[in-house]
């Protein structure tokens, strides 16, 4: 059910993707044929704005590059074409084609909300990931 109350045996069934286009409250839940049913699940999904930053637009998503290869150490992506590129909601490793010999490579920004002491400072590189 989208944005409503509880889902129920009447209520509109999604069997494939949910188009969201604005902040929404997604419930769900399994009905039995016999009427039985599961809990409630809910997931609220923020639409956000994008960002601006240093006179670029951040949009949500991060960049991938997608590689696949056998390497004795760890290679200069940087010097290899990519298998495949794309934009994906989240760290995940869904984008990759195979289970071995393969490599991604994450672009973007994250935000990490930070609660800093009185007279405390951050600089980018407290907050990089190597």
């Amino acid at each position: 059910m989208l944005g409503g109350g509880e889902p129920t045996k009447s209520s509109t069934k999604y069997t494939g993707p949910i188009a969201i286009d604005r902040t929404t409250t997604v419930r769900a839940r399994f009905i039995h044929d016999d009427g039985t049913a599961s809990p409630v699940v809910s997931q609220v999904y923020t639409k956000v704005k994008p960002i601006k930053w240093q006179g670029m637009t951040l949009t949500p998503g991060l960049g991938y590059k997608y590689y696949e290869g056998t390497w004795p150490t760890l290679p200069d992506f940087g010097k290899l074409k990519p298998a495949a590129s794309g934009v994906a909601p989240t760290f995940t490793l869904a984008v990759r084609k195979r289970d071995d010999n393969f490599g991604l490579v994450f672009s973007g920004y994250i935000r990490i909300p930070v609660t800093l002491q009185p007279n405390e400072a951050v600089s980018e590189h407290d907050l990089c990931f190597g």
